[in-house]
């Protein structure tokens, strides 16, 4: 999966990343929501290592997240 990350700015001067491609479809990030999104897919990762993925005790289960 391919994602184009471009590097501007915002109107008043900050930092903004927009992310296109595979799940994104311009999504325009401040740095803050930026590293928000990166902490929260590094948990949802660390989540799905360590859940049972088969056998009897495999269930499925989803988690939300908002950036």
């Amino acid at each position: 999966m391919k994602v184009a990350v471009t590097y501007t700015r915002t109107a008043d001067n900050r930092p903004l990343v927009v992310l296109d491609g595979g799940p994104f479809n311009g999504v325009e990030l401040t740095l803050e929501r930026l590293h928000m999104l990166a902490r929260q897919l590094d948990e949802a990762a660390f989540i799905a290592e360590r859940r049972p993925v088969k056998g009897r005790h495999f269930i499925p289960a989803t988690t939300e997240f908002t950036i």
